[in-house]
């Protein structure tokens, strides 16, 4: 579980809604704000890694 401030969920409730244009609820927003965290680390890690291909 990612522990947020109200004010991230409800941020990310605002962002979500107006790229898909469709409203969505807190439960969403909160979903949406866990799963950016999670990308960022995971593009952190990523680049801290040396490998020999770009891609991987």
């Amino acid at each position: 579980m990612i522990r947020a401030p109200n004010v991230a969920s409800l941020a990310a409730m605002h962002v979500l809604s107006k790229r898909i244009f469709r409203q969505v609820g807190g439960s969403t927003g909160i979903n949406f704000f866990g799963l950016c965290q999670i990308a960022a680390q995971m593009m952190r890690e990523k680049k801290g890694r040396r490998t020999r291909h770009p891609d991987l």
